[in-house]
């Protein structure tokens, strides 16, 4: 972008490359849309059924939202063709009536319509300012989380909730409304019933009735709030829950609640859905702000016949308007200017936190989140469970809360883990008690900083240190300014952190891929609300157009033919799963090191156990370190317990910044422990203690006392006393005590035994962490290496190759000639565990550079037969060697068609099938990284991916051709 099914029973899903990428902004468009709700979309459809280019931009990441997220609950009334498909879809999906909508499958329906349909949807995107010149829109502006863009079209519609554009072109003074939302909880019901009850006014809900749901085994829970705000319906909902309880069956089970309210009313403006904009005449508009108002029933209806109505008199007027000019640049609009003590970017698992533990403190917060909830991935992103992680501190009292409200939601034995809504309850409640002031719906676009004199940050380039100023968003009501005097970035992604100037890394080193995503859902089996959570793929969530494909194709997964009542999903989570971004250069970086080493630190602002939770399989691709730790050691599931100093939340450079989300001062190898919910609540509290610290001291963030904020994390519950042992290390001891104790050092014999036996992997780990210069280290090694046990001679060799000491090769190279089957031998639960060991020997051979084991590297290459990762662990090697003489068989390779080129991912729970991607473009990238290292570089390899429609494809393909033209410019230059 230019700078400005997966149940028991469904099949596997492969998604193969189809489409190429595009960049939006660098196209002219018919008509661009502004707003993807239904009338957008109708309108959307309307057009490109006449052949028309038609691009929508929506901040949400659904289209539709009244009825995937505000769950309008008919569909009766209405008019245009997205209403009779529609329709027609959701009858053959299985619905009961058409007319009465399911949420969820109305998603999963719709991305088919789209696909029919064929006009261009982008998500994420928040459409700011409309440019016009002598009464003609040229261009929209819309910022999102990569920067601002303008996008180009002959004719605009404006389908945002509340005519925003309309009025920005001075339509005249609007109609005055009292704004009123309708609010909905769903409940699974262990029985068919048709539960209905009129439950009048309870609080600030009105107009509160239990209805049939969609389902003979579903009802609705709706109520109205005098207000445009989520929170005052979230905060009303247990009230309402209560009396509800009275009229269902004791064993119903909340599925799901409106992640945003259905808007009943708006300011009626001048004008009509079938005319344009009085002052820009190719601008038209289509929603409840130009249409009569009509009952809740005929609300979705309305809005589909205004934009169907919209879509065909833009149309119809688009051939009167030439393409408009190129666009310079888009500046950043920013104001008004808003200040607060201390601005919280993110009310996810962390900001929420972060935010309630700050605000406590008297200090005026404020909290900017993109979605409509407060706690991400635990109440938004739909993993109502903690994996791993350590109890403590402030998130006691919102598990003891969450505990405390949960049975209104349902029988607490019949849900997974906690209820993701008791606990987005719970976690407004707490922020609307601390004082702290939530804007939900405000998306983090830009930041303003200023270098500070006199200060650089260490580095090669003596980089200038830089100070926050203020937060640049963009919402439905515009663009903004935040100052602060102290900012927390709980992004996830560290958005603030990157737009400030901080450094970071992304995805692995070897080719910049992150950590699988998710689209989780919900799922009642045996009586029981289930997660569905399976791994679908990889994209880059700081780009608004990668994570619009990723939704996308993740929801595809979801398809089938029909469903019935006992066999769907609840819900589609509104947010993906991200497990990686950015990880940003902090003051101190936790390394996967010290979590093996249970490293303790004298700035420990929080503690975890976990274990190392990489959802790869592809390990040839991680670091050596933790290709040692999984394919050689089997120690994916071996529990790590440490400390996490303070610096992980200092970013180098930058003051007035605290980072506090997975993003923080973490090694990738690191981040694949440290990034669990409970360690993100630990996070959230010290970020929140440690910003009012320095709002209280007058003092930036680096300069906190850390002994005061240790004291206040003590007091709290969320660290133990120095006198004290701390609860990881009582979890590791625990965990390891059925571990027999290994042989005393100094007996090598016995010791290199255990390199054959049950607890090999520790042996492993004890001789690689003994100094080499130690007697015993080179007598365990020698006896090791003259074992006559082949699975011997490969660990010992394993051991002197991470400490790239060249006597290892003969045994890696006999391990691999001999295709030594052996796996690890944890002590731990085997997951990841059944690598053949001459897999990882050959990966090894590549880390040592060892020209003489090309041969037999090069034999492997001949099996038909060879895995995936056997296959790209050889030809990774092979590149890290360099050997010229290699570069035959590897061109000889990349012409084959039959090459293993599917991978399979992981599937974590719900009992779902995996998804299966084309991995062809990991082979040809390799080959062709393989080949520039020897000095043979073959850019056709590379070249269909750079315009793959998947951004860390594209992104790995123009590395991997840097590097193809540097060698050329170096055989070049040689000769």
């Amino acid at each position: 972008m230019a700078r400005l099914a997966v149940f028991e029973n469904a099949g596997q899903f492969c998604w193969r490359k189809t489409v190429k990428h595009r960049d939006y902004s660098e196209e002219v468009w018919d008509i661009v849309i502004l707003g993807g709700g239904l009338a957008g979309c109708a309108a959307a459809a309307e057009a490109a059924r006449e052949g028309l280019k038609v691009l929508i931009l929506e901040r949400r990441p659904v289209m539709c939202w009244e009825l995937c997220w505000a769950h309008a609950p008919r569909l009766d009334a209405g008019g245009g063709w997205l209403h009779q498909e529609l329709q027609r879809r959701l009858s053959k999906a299985g619905l009961p009536d058409a007319g009465r909508p399911d949420p969820a499958i109305s998603e999963i329906v719709l991305d088919e319509i789209w696909e029919d349909a064929a006009f261009h949807r982008l998500h994420h995107m928040q459409p700011i300012r409309l440019l016009t010149s002598g009464g003609i829109a040229t261009s929209v502006v819309a910022a999102g989380k990569n920067g601002q863009a303008a996008f180009r079209a002959r004719c605009f519609i404006d389908a945002s909730e509340k005519g925003f554009f309309w009025k920005q072109a001075g339509a005249g003074r609007p109609k005055a409304a009292r704004e009123k939302g309708r609010f909905s909880a769903f409940f699974w019901l262990p029985a068919p019933a048709r539960s209905e009850a009129k439950l009048g006014d309870i609080g600030a809900a009105h107009d509160a009735a239990v209805l049939p749901g969609p389902w003979e085994n579903s009802a609705e829970l709706a109520f109205m709030v005098r207000s445009a705000s989520i929170a005052d319906a979230r905060v009303a909902l247990p009230a309402v829950l209560r009396e509800a309880r009275k009229h269902i069956d004791p064993a119903a089970i909340v599925t799901h609640t409106a992640p945003e309210l259905l808007p009943l009313t708006a300011p009626r403006l001048p004008g009509n859905v079938s005319s344009p904009h009085p002052a820009v005449a190719n601008m038209f508009g289509a929603g409840l702000w130009l249409s009569d108002p009509v009952a809740v029933e005929e609300l979705a209806g309305s809005l589909l016949a205004s934009g169907a109505a919209a879509g065909r008199a833009a149309a119809a007027a688009v051939a009167a308007f030439p393409e408009p000019p190129p666009c310079a640049e888009a500046a950043q609009v920013a104001p008004p200017q808003y200040h607060c003590d201390i601005l919280v970017a993110g009310a996810g698992t962390a900001g929420a936190v972060a935010a309630i533990t700050a605000a406590r403190r008297n200090h005026k917060v404020t909290v900017l989140e993109a979605g409509t909830s407060a706690g991400g991935i635990a109440t938004t992103g739909g993993i109502h469970s903690y994996c791993v992680g350590l109890p403590g501190g402030i998130q006691d009292e919102i598990d003891r809360r969450v505990s405390e409200l949960a049975p209104l939601f349902g029988p607490p034995d019949k849900v997974a883990g906690f209820h993701p809504e008791a606990k987005k309850t719970v976690l407004e409640i707490m922020l609307r008690e601390a004082g702290a002031d939530v804007r939900y719906g405000v998306m983090l676009v830009g930041a303003i900083s200023r270098q500070v004199e006199g200060i650089t940050r260490a580095s090669a380039q003596e980089e200038p240190v830089r100070r926050i100023q203020a937060a640049i968003t963009a919402s439905a009501q515009g663009s903004a300014t935040w100052s602060a005097r102290v900012f927390v970035d709980c992004t996830g992604d560290a958005d603030l952190a990157a737009w400030t100037g901080a450094r970071y890394t992304f995805g692995r080193e070897a080719d910049g891929l992150p950590h699988a995503y998710s689209l989780s859902s919900g799922r009642i089996r045996d009586g029981k609300m289930i997660i569905v959570n399976f791994d679908a793929g990889y994209t880059d969530p700081t780009d608004a157009a990668d994570v619009t494909r990723a939704r996308y194709e993740a929801l595809k997964l979801y398809r089938r033919p029909s469903y019935t009542a006992d066999d769907r999903p609840t819900y589609i989570a509104p947010l993906i799963g991200i497990r990686s971004s950015r990880q940003v250069v902090c003051d101190a970086m936790l390394t996967l090191s010290d979590q093996v080493g249970a490293r303790r630190f004298p700035d420990a602002i929080a503690e975890t156990w976990g274990f190392h939770d990489n959802h790869g399989y592809d390990y040839e691709f991680e670091s050596d370190q933790s290709l040692f730790y999984v394919w050689v050691l089997g120690y994916w599931g071996r529990p790590l317990g440490y400390e996490i100093p303070y610096g992980t939340l200092l970013p180098k450079g930058v003051e007035g910044l605290l980072v506090a989300c997975r993003a923080c001062g973490l090694t990738h190898d690191a981040h694949m422990s440290f990034r669990m919910q409970n360690d993100m609540q630990r996070l959230g509290e010290a970020a929140g203690l440690a910003a009012a610290l320095s709002v209280e001291t007058g003092r930036d963030p680096r300069q906190v006392d850390v002994s005061r904020l240790r004291e206040l994390l003590m007091a709290s519950g969320a660290l133990r006393p120095p006198t004290e042992k701390p609860r990881f290390m009582e979890k590791l001891e625990q965990a390891m005590s059925s571990w027999k104790a290994l042989p005393d050092p100094d007996s090598p014999s016995r010791v290199a035994a255990e390199l054959e036996g049950p607890r090999a992997s520790s042996t492993i780990l004890l001789l690689a962490s003994a100094q080499p210069e130690s007697p015993s280290y080179s007598a365990l090694l020698e006896a090791a290496r003259a074992s006559d046990k082949p699975v011997a001679r490969f660990r010992a060799a394993a051991i002197l190759a991470m400490r790239r000491d060249p006597r290892a090769v003969p045994a890696l190279i006999e391990t691999v000639r001999a295709r030594l089957s052996s796996t690890p031998s944890p002590e731990c639960n085997r997951v990841r565990a059944d690598v053949p060991a001459w897999i990882p020997a050959a990966a090894l051979l590549g880390r040592l550079k060892a020209r003489e084991s090309v041969p037999e590297l090069l034999s492997v290459l001949e099996d038909r037969d060879l895995s995936l990762d056997g296959l790209l662990a050889v030809v990774r090697a092979l590149g890290r060697i360099g050997d010229p003489q290699a570069a035959p068989a590897l061109e000889r390779l990349a012409a084959r068609k039959d090459i293993p080129a599917t991978r399979k991912l992981q599937v974590s729970m719900g009992n779902a099938q995996p998804a299966v991607l084309d991995a062809r473009w990991q082979v040809d990238l390799a080959i062709a990284e393989a080949l520039a290292a020897m000095g043979a570089p073959r850019e056709a390899l590379i070249k269909p991916y750079l315009e793959d429609s998947r951004l860390p494809v594209r992104r790995r393909a123009r590395a991997v051709l840097d590097l193809s033209r540097q060698a050329a410019s170096d055989t070049f230059a040689a000769n």
